[in-house]
């Protein structure tokens, strides 16, 4: 027998006033405490406020040490107030309240550089699992088509992969928006990690492949047997990184469903799926069970096929969920953008199946499990990387929403732990990369002194951003790396300042806007003819609360966007036929109130029980 829906409602508000009331009296003796409600908040101390108008202040030590003090985002926990404390090299030797700091770590910590943020919110980089930065350089295309896989408009668009300073450059947009890592097919010294480039650490590699079962000139839909797709019988071979990461199921029919059905017989533990969007729910268990990521794309997936990878679904069932921004062409310009996109879908067409913590995770913890270098990092904790940004938290009683609603101008520092020096027989160090003068100057190992400049484009008419003065330190690689016409030239300014550059190369889109970049994709699915994704509330007869084309009363997930795709043959997906759509099912592979899933963390099987 099913629950009354007004029955469930009735429960559910009943339940959320019962938190907010604990949480209302939990905070009476701390008024300032921050609130997250699926996070521990350990209130370390009331930090001393800065100047106004300013994040953060510095304040110079003797020792090699640096110390960042403010807001702390860990996986399951908020130091208020806390501490992270970073060593000459670069890693992190500890984490949390300066109180509870082991006794032999005081010395450092007390010679330290201090970097004190008094509502600064200190989270990890964040990681890019998925972008082309090769093509990041290219202008947006608003396209006026939908298409249902990924080889239909593969033969009508094409968009050059850029010089390498144009890649360069468009790192340096990347970073700007508080990525420290990305998985982009290219490798440019000196700003972020190329995690599938360069082997860092001397462990696992990250290996990328866009085309899994064919060549970049085939144009396969294949239906039928697996051995039809022109790389099948060979692809074995193909895989020789420990973590794999190729794009699968990147459309919405049957061809795209079999290529992951195909692609299934190889996948382990070592695979990250990019896009996944033409996946079921027994696709859905199947990786779960198997601990395979999958990489949302849901700006350049709306934009091409109006849909997205059914992810409050692979959610229930325990997937390992991370964020990428794909490109520029027709997905978004950063990951923060990308970041953003996935907080609108969340509200509106996934009924809030996210946190703004779960959201935070799909871009720092969760895609460093997902690609193998969780040892190194992802979060901030001992013994890891010192890849960390600083945002203003100011206003936010969620720490968490900082990083969703920061641009570059609301990033005070960008950090990273420099292991890249080994490269060049040189020790590793912490390095900072871009934010506010003051506190890049005061980092001890990489003074603002050479390879560094302020933020200034004045032949395009930028002389900040967005009203505040940065600094960006491109160029201490440049002499190692780069020769020729453009060794003059910053990643900064080439491939804007020289016209040689521009008229070889073209213009390279800018590197922030301090609105919606320009002609920046739609976020909204929408399928000319089917559905426009704008979600209706009157009349209350035809309303369709979730824009999927489908009215409230015909829809088996009213408020979960989940349109009938083609590979769903004229019927919303509902593999258990319990009248509630895989979208929004708990269990939906099975008919009753209660199932096992996944946790995607650990890999045990849980418990699940709900409607």
């Amino acid at each position: 027998m099913r629950l009354n829906r007004c029955v469930v409602v009735s429960m559910v508000v009943l339940t959320v006033a019962l938190v907010l009331g604990a949480a209302v009296e939990a905070d009476a003796g701390h008024p300032n405490r921050l609130r997250v409600w699926d996070a521990d908040v350990v209130v370390c101390e009331a930090l001393p406020e800065v100047v106004s108008g300013r994040v953060c202040r510095a304040q110079p030590g003797p020792g090699a040490g640096l110390v960042l003090r403010g807001n702390v985002l860990d996986i399951e926990t908020v130091y208020q107030g806390g501490e992270v404390l970073v060593d000459e090299a670069g890693f992190i030797v500890y984490v949390g309240c300066s109180a509870d700091r082991p006794a032999a770590y005081d010395a450092v910590a007390q010679e330290a550089t201090e970097i004190l943020c008094s509502d600064g919110v200190v989270s990890p980089g964040m990681i890019n699992a998925h972008t082309h930065t090769g093509y990041d350089s290219n202008y947006p295309e608003i396209l006026t088509d939908r298409y249902e896989h990924r080889n239909d408009w593969r033969q009508l668009y094409w968009w050059p992969s850029g010089h390498d300073l144009q890649a360069g450059y468009a790192e340096i947009r990347h970073v700007m928006a508080g990525t420290t890592a990305t998985v982009s097919g290219t490798y440019i010294p000196g700003m972020a990690f190329n995690l599938d480039i360069a082997d860092y650490f001397g462990g696992p590699s990250v290996q990328w492949d866009t085309f899994p079962l064919e060549a970049p000139g085939d144009y396969v839909k294949n239906t039928g047997p697996c051995k039809d797709f022109p790389e099948f019988a060979d692809f074995p071979d193909k895989v020789t990184g420990m973590e794999f990461v190729p794009h699968v199921a990147e459309g919405i029919d049957d061809a795209a469903h079999n290529e992951f059905a195909c692609l299934s017989e190889f996948m382990d533990e070592g695979w990250t799926v990019l896009h996944g969007m033409a996946t079921t729910a027994a696709d859905g268990a199947f990786m779960a069970e198997n601990r395979i990521g999958l990489n949302w794309t849901p700006r350049g997936n709306s934009h091409h096929y109006g849909n997205t990878a059914p992810v409050r679904m692979m959610k229930n069932q325990g997937v390992l969920i991370s964020l990428g921004s794909d490109w520029t062409p027709t997905g978004s310009s950063t990951l923060a953008r990308e970041y953003q996109c996935a907080q609108e879908w969340n509200s509106r067409y996934l009924g809030y199946a996210f946190s703004a913590r779960e959201l935070w995770l799909m871009t720092t913890y969760n895609p460093a499990v997902s690609l193998g270098v969780d040892g190194f990092m992802g979060r901030l904790a001992p013994g890891l990387l010192a890849n960390i940004v600083i945002y203003d938290g100011q206003g936010m009683r969620n720490p968490y929403r900082a990083v969703i609603n920061g641009g570059p101008k609301d990033i005070a520092l960008v950090l990273q732990g420099d292991v890249m020096q080994l490269s060049f027989g040189m020790p590793t160090r912490p390095l900072a990369l871009f934010g506010d003068l003051e506190l890049m100057d005061a980092v001890p190992s990489s003074p603002v002194f050479s390879g560094c400049e302020i933020y200034s484009e004045p032949w395009a008419g930028v002389t900040d951003v967005c009203g505040v003065n940065k600094f960006i330190c491109t160029d201490r690689f440049e002499t190692q790396y780069y020769a020729g016409d453009y060794a003059q030239f910053s990643m900064l300014s080439a491939t804007v300042h020289d016209p040689g550059f521009v008229g070889l190369n073209g213009p390279s889109y800018p590197l922030f806007s301090c609105e919606a970049p320009v002609d920046e994709p739609p976020c909204t699915p929408s399928r000319p003819g089917e559905y426009d994704g704008i979600p209706t509330y009157w009349p209350i007869w035809t309303a369709d609360w979730d824009g999927d084309g489908i009215a409230n009363y015909a829809d088996n997930c009213p408020a979960v966007f989940n349109p009938i795709r083609p590979m769903d043959h004229s019927a919303q997906a509902d593999a258990d036929a319990d009248g509630r759509g895989d979208a929004c099912d708990k269990c939906p592979l099975d008919a009753g109130f209660s199932c096992t899933a996944i946790d995607p963390y650990t890999g045990d099987s849980v418990s699940v029980w709900g409607w």
